[in-house]
């Protein structure tokens, strides 16, 4: 029985990154992050990080998420009014929440990452605007490795 909670905890951590993968395909096809694949990912990170951290650990994520979530927001709302144009979309931010889910600094580092990756890409296309997903998710996928790997 002392096994099962870190086969749980591994099994959700690939199924969070086959859903991080499925939100960026979509992300890339429509520029949305449903709702229903956002709650998914939300509760297969939570359980995943109460199975591998213990409750404590998961309770003081969800915290930091909903910190950096409630963060990226005031952020984003500033933004608008100011610029008078959208920034990052409230999917992202959802996404970057639920990312530090299972480690804030990976998340942070993933978000980071994933901005200058799309931020090169839109400057080498000429562009303004680029959904962010498809350039956060791996992102955030490769600090994750690289923090539960090392």
């Amino acid at each position: 029985m002392d096994a099962l909670p870190g086969i749980v905890h591994a099994c959700c951590l690939v199924l969070v990154g086959a859903l991080m993968l499925v939100a960026a395909f979509i992300d890339a096809k429509t520029r949305t992050y449903p709702n229903g694949l956002a709650a998914a990912l939300f509760l297969v990170a939570f359980i995943g990080t109460l199975a591998g951290k213990g409750p404590g650990t998961a309770m003081h994520h969800a915290l930091i998420a909903l910190v950096i979530g409630v963060g990226f927001l005031i952020f984003e709302l500033i933004w608008r009014w100011l610029r008078a144009s959208p920034g990052l979309g409230i999917g992202d931010i959802k996404f970057i929440a639920t990312a530090a889910i299972i480690s804030p600094v990976g998340a942070l580092a993933g978000c980071a990452l994933g901005l200058a990756c799309m931020a090169l890409a839109a400057t080498a296309r000429r562009t303004r605007t680029m959904p962010l997903l498809p350039f956060l998710a791996p992102s955030c996928i490769l600090s994750f490795l690289m923090l539960y790997t090392s």
